[in-house]
């Protein structure tokens, strides 16, 4: 940030307080079924969003009133989040705005379905904190996110199940959620963080409370949040050259009408940005 020609300011949601403040904002769900039900679930989805991004905005704006303004996320819901400030920014503010999307997408892919939230949000305390499993002994070449998500998912298949769920997780990557399985997979994340990554200087049980009450939103934007506006400004997508890569390339081609420009991460895998020495 301090090579940059501009002020540079971080924004999280890291925090109990935001996430609570936007499920409180949503709607209640409704028990019909069909179209009217997941009419209600898009609904939901864009006040939990709109919410998120007013929280993001106000203290922005106090920071720099006017544009032109740089928006950057990194991860694939941070990347949501940051398209949709763009959005409030550009087209109800009319201010000038470039969006930079790093290894994540504006919108949810329609091409692949992404994993359970609580695999992202582990993967990023493990980054975060030092404890993330290397591919190499002086810890500069980080594990991707698919082997990570992988191997946690055969940990919480097992926890869930000693548990008595039923819920079959397949494949190397969890599905979304169902949401009378959350309990039970929180308490299989709870199980497996404090084998893997709480302890003394390492990821504070705190953090995964936090990050689970995140993750709560998340799942509502992953299964049902569609924008009703479309950028039209230009943007920024650094990407990895894999299939989440394209995935999310074709996301942004969908959902941004400006210049696009592709910047390729040759040799990272999804996940490994913003890791290791080879940031």
């Amino acid at each position: 940030a301090a090579l940059l020609p501009m002020p540079a300011y971080g924004l999280t949601l890291h925090s109990p307080e935001a996430a609570a403040a936007a499920a409180a904002a949503a709607p209640s769900s409704s028990s019909s079924s069909g179209t009217a039900a997941e009419d209600a679930a898009k609904r939901k989805a864009a006040a939990v969003l709109a919410v998120l991004t007013e929280q993001c905005v106000q203290p922005l704006l106090e920071l720099q009133a006017t544009g032109p303004y740089v928006i950057v996320g990194c991860g694939a819901f941070s990347c949501m989040l940051a398209a949709a400030i763009a959005c409030e920014l550009e087209h109800q503010l009319q201010q000038q705005v470039v969006l930079v999307l790093v290894d994540g997408p504006p919108v949810v892919p329609t091409s692949m379905q992404l994993p359970e939230p609580v695999v992202y949000g582990l993967y990023q305390l493990a980054r975060d904190n030092g404890t993330l499993p290397s591919l190499t002994p002086d810890g500069s070449v980080p594990q991707p996110f698919a082997g990570f998500a992988a191997d946690l998912s055969v940990q919480l298949q097992a926890a869930m199940a000693a548990a008595g769920s039923e819920v079959e997780l397949s494949g190397a990557l969890l599905p979304p959620a169902a949401e009378a399985e959350v309990e039970a997979l929180e308490d299989a994340v709870q199980l497996a963080a404090s084998a893997r990554f709480v302890g003394p200087g390492r990821v504070a049980s705190d953090a995964v409370v936090d990050m689970l009450r995140c993750c709560r939103i998340v799942r509502q934007l992953w299964a049902a949040y569609a924008p009703d506006y479309v950028y039209q400004g230009p943007a920024v997508m650094v990407l990895t050259e894999d299939a989440e890569g394209r995935a999310f390339l074709e996301a942004c081609r969908e959902s941004c009408g400006g210049e696009l420009s592709l910047v390729p991460l040759t040799g990272l895998l999804h996940g490994q940005v913003l890791t290791g020495e080879r940031d």
